[in-house]
């Protein structure tokens, strides 16, 4: 954690100490506090045309940590991370070399997760001080949906304030951003310095609307700095016997900031509408990074698993910008099907064109299940099938995870 962030600890416990009158004691905030403890183990096969060798990456994810209850309107979080090779290591997994085997995003590491101080000292408002995860809508944009086994992380600021009603105010500062390619690899830091300012509205009843702006400066990867403002808005419409009717929309636009050397103002959009009835659900859309032939909407600080195909093929937009078109369609068994309650099946298929030009990059399906027992354990199988024409290599990739949390 840098100078920066630490300076804004200090802050924040000064500001605390000199108006903060204690509900609690500290022996108090300690002993109530609970244990954060979290494994995931995954197994993945990738099969790439192209590379001599299919992957098989069999990797443990340990999470452990405690949360404190508060004493004098502050409460802690500190959280270790650890990612081991348990089984089969024929991957490349970005710092050994092996580079004809499909790369797997999981390398072994041990680093410090989060370490966060968190005070309510202010009324309706939360600001939380260190390192930390986030997630800003669905994602797209700023995310934490932690698909690799190292999760996103920020140093930052972060200030949650309710006061207005139905209205959640969000600002956060951040000096640093830890990716998912483990502590040993030279570029797993973003050096960076990040305003995030976001602004959502819930007063309509089933609708959210919002609305943001992003200004992300990364230092040591110029070409990614952007800001970004944007709208959009979210919601369902009832109708009789069980069916509703659900729908996303948002629009953006991006241009260069900062450092970055390019110059540009690209649009972005997504359009999703779709229905549900009991346990089923099935949309169609289409999402748009517009790109100019050298420049393209990135989003960098997203979670980018749950977007453009869970294949992972295009986590970086190509110069000439990505148009994906969608179908997706889900079901969750009832809960009250002994044994069989509560499964969760969704399917996915794309087609993937550039913005620009006529290029037809290529199609890609998708399908995962998942059970939770317990409300503690999921196992989940997950398979992509990416079929390329113009941009990549075809690809199939098969998960098996079983997640425990505490």
């Amino acid at each position: 954690m840098n100078i920066r962030t630490i300076t804004l600890f200090a802050g924040i416990l000064s500001l605390t100490s000199a108006y903060a009158q204690a509900d609690d004691s500290l022996e108090d905030a300690l002993l109530n506090g609970k244990l954060l403890l979290n494994l995931r183990y995954r197994y993945e096969h990738d099969d790439q045309n192209g590379l001599k060798n299919d992957a098989n990456a069999s990797t443990l994810r340990t999470r452990i940590g405690y949360e404190t209850g508060y004493f004098d309107h502050i409460k802690g979080v500190f959280e270790m991370e650890n990612v081991s090779n348990i089984g089969p290591t024929d991957f490349n997994n970005t710092i050994n070399n092996r580079t004809n085997f499909p790369r797997v995003n999981d390398p072994s590491a041990t680093d410090i997760n989060q370490l966060y101080l968190e005070t309510n000292i202010i009324p309706q408002t939360d600001v939380t001080v260190g390192r930390q995860r986030m997630t800003f809508d669905n994602s797209r944009f700023v995310g934490a949906a932690g698909w690799r086994q190292n999760d996103p992380t920020f140093d930052a600021l972060r200030i949650v304030n309710t006061s207005i009603p139905d209205v959640q105010a969000i600002y956060s500062y951040s000096d640093n951003v830890f990716r998912n390619l483990g502590d040993k690899d030279p570029l797993n830091n973003y050096g960076a310095h990040i305003n995030l300012a976001h602004l959502a509205y819930t007063g309509i009843p089933d609708i959210t609307l919002a609305t943001y702006g992003y200004f992300v400066g990364l230092d040591n990867a110029a070409t990614l700095s952007s800001k970004t403002f944007g709208v959009r808005g979210e919601g369902r419409y009832p109708l009789p016997d069980d069916f509703k009717l659900t729908y996303l929309a948002e629009y953006a636009r991006q241009s260069d900031y900062d450092n970055n050397p390019d110059s540009f103002d690209l649009g972005y959009y997504r359009i999703e509408p779709g229905v549900g009835w009991k346990g089923l659900h099935a949309s169609i859309g289409d999402e748009v990074l517009e790109g100019n032939g050298k420049d393209a909407v990135q989003t960098p600080l997203s979670s980018n698993h749950p977007f453009n195909g869970w294949a992972n093929k295009f986590s970086t937009t190509p110069p000439d910008g990505l148009d994906d078109k969608f179908v997706t369609a889900g079901y969750t068994t009832a809960s009250t099907i002994q044994y069989f309650g509560n499964v969760q099946i969704s399917s996915a298929w794309h087609d993937f064109t550039a913005y620009v030009g006529d290029s037809h990059y290529g199609n890609e399906g998708d399908i995962s299940i998942s059970k939770t027992f317990d409300k503690r354990t999921t196992v989940s199988l997950e398979y992509n099938d990416y079929l390329a024409n113009s941009f990549g290599t075809n690809t199939q990739k098969i998960y098996m995870m079983v997640n425990y949390l505490y």
